[in-house]
Order: structure tokens, then C-alpha cells, then sequence
């Protein structure tokens, strides 16, 4: 562990591992705060970004199984204002499966330039913003990651249970599994747990 973290430049991380659902060995390595020389410890929160994919997919699939939706579906039964440009003419409609397994068509990302400024849109923005987009793959035929597709499918799970998508998370996954330390709503950067982000070793 400690020869990767010099290769690749990494300043701390989290090891655990779990046999039969039970983790039998955890330790932290290297620093959480290279500043104050906090050390990484098996209880650091790191950001988990597209980790949360699989939250969706799961509040997804769960919907599905309590018989409230089918992937099948097509989006726009649950987001009627769901409106892209499209160039394909042949191109089905873009289905709540295609959302999760990136197979949408749709861009990478919404029309906002935020891995510049830090500032995320709103769900309005987002949906205010979406018809001034065009598939950039006919739907169902090709794989291309989609940051886009999947923020959409949380706002399916939204229209579809009633609640915000991050109370159902909260509520339907992490409370169950008793993910006391996973969070959907952004925590304050002085955390006492939260390890600083630092960005690639240039």
C-alpha cells in the first residue's frame, strides 16, 4: 500500500477488507490533512463522487421492485419536461435502463460548467437547460459515460416516491444498512472526520 501511494502520489487512504459481510481488517495510511498532519484512520470520510451511481441504481431498481416503475419505461412518463434535441431519426425513446446503464445517448454532463467553478445546478437548472442539449449517440446502441443520464434517473426516483432523492436515499439505503458515516447532503469541510481533497500529482 505504502509503495502505491508514493508511485501514484497519493497523500493517505482506507483499507479494509470483509470476508462474509464482516470486515475483518481495517487500517489508515499516510495523511487526511497533509497541513495539520491528521492521520488517515479506518473512520476518515473521503468524498465517494460516482460511488453514488450506485445509490441511484439501487433506489431505482427498489422502486421497480415495489412495483412502481419497469426499466422499460420510457423517461418521459416521469419527467414529462424530460426534452432533448435529436438528431437521429430512427432513435427509440430514451428508457429508464438506458439512464443507469449508460447507454442513453445523452452527453456527459448538463450544460453547466461546473468542474470549473464548483457551483453544481439545481434540478431546475437542470431541467431548464436539457433542451438545449442533442444526443450525441443514437439511444441503445452504443456505451458512453453519463454523469447527465444518471442525475436524471435521481430525479425519476424523486418524481416517483414523492420525496427528495436524497431523504429516499437516506431512508430506503443508508439508514438500513446503518451507513452512519455515508451522507447524500454535502457536510461541512471542517468535519472532524473529512479528509482534505487534493487534486492529481501534476
Amino acid at each position: 500500500v505504502e509503495s502505491q501511494m508514493a508511485y501514484k502520489g497519493l497523500p493517505g487512504l482506507a483499507v479494509g477488507i470483509v470476508y462474509d459481510q464482516d470486515l475483518v481488517w481495517s487500517h489508515g495510511f499516510g495523511f487526511a490533512d497533509l497541513a495539520n498532519q491528521k492521520k488517515v484512520t479506518p473512520e476518515t470520510i473521503f468524498r465517494i463522487a460516482s460511488i453514488t451511481k450506485l445509490f441511484t441504481s439501487t433506489a431505482l431498481m427498489q422502486l421497480r421492485d415495489a412495483g412502481k416503475l419497469q426499466l422499460d419505461d420510457p423517461v418521459v412518463r416521469y419527467l414529462p419536461w424530460f426534452s432533448v434535441q435529436n438528431s437521429f431519426s430512427d432513435a427509440p425513446p430514451v428508457l429508464l435502463k438506458h439512464l443507469i446503464t449508460h447507454t442513453s445517448g445523452l452527453p456527459r454532463e448538463s450544460a453547466h460548467p461546473y468542474w470549473d467553478t464548483a457551483e453544481f445546478p439545481t434540478y431546475e437548472e437542470v431541467e431548464k437547460s436539457l433542451p438545449g442539449q442533442k444526443l450525441v449517440l443514437r439511444t441503445g446502441t452504443r456505451w458512453k459515460y453519463s454523469n447527465l443520464a444518471v442525475s436524471l434517473a435521481g430525479d425519476v426516483v424523486a418524481a416517483v416516491s414523492g420525496m427528495p432523492y436524497e431523504d429516499f436515499v437516506q431512508k430506503y439505503i443508508l439508514d438500513p444498512l446503518e451507513m452512519g458515516d455515508t451522507f447524500v447532503h454535502t457536510i461541512p469541510p471542517d468535519h472532524p472526520k473529512f479528509a482534505v481533497g487534493y487534486g492529481d500529482r501534476k
